[in-house]
């Protein structure tokens, strides 16, 4: 098994079943898929689907986007924002980051079935975590 494998294997286990994410070879990497649509991209890190409007957010609370090199030169996939370190071991917080949540626009929601916002994340049990913007 490789890296990414168990790491996406990791996150898959953390959304849990009831999640309907799953996961598919993707370039080296593995893709995370709900009803069909990529959210995520596992490679060296653990990478979520950003909506355009939200990019700069997630930017501010030290998100990277994906990048690759290929040919020699350096590729950036602006739709694809590093997941924050502490989301991976928050069950929660990494489901919102995901899928989305009713929490109310500081959180992250769900706008043409993408992810979008970043920080702070007011969780289901209430407790607000994450960087603030």
């Amino acid at each position: 098994m490789t890296g990414a494998r168990a790491v996406a294997e990791q996150v898959l286990h953390r959304l849990g079943p009831s999640s309907g994410v799953d996961l598919a070879p993707f370039f080296g990497g593995w893709s995370l898929r709900h009803d069909g649509e990529q959210i995520g991209i596992v490679m060296d890190t653990v990478y979520a689907k950003v909506h355009l409007a939200d990019r700069e957010r997630w930017h501010a609370a030290g998100s990277v986007p994906f990048r690759y090199t290929a040919r020699g030169r350096t590729v950036t996939v602006e739709a694809y924002w590093s997941v924050p370190a502490g989301a991976l071991d928050d069950p929660d917080l990494l489901s919102d980051l995901f899928l989305g949540t009713d929490h109310g626009p500081s959180t992250p929601a769900r706008r043409g079935g993408r992810p979008t916002g970043i920080g702070p994340f007011r969780h289901r049990d209430g407790a607000l975590r994450g960087r603030r913007d």
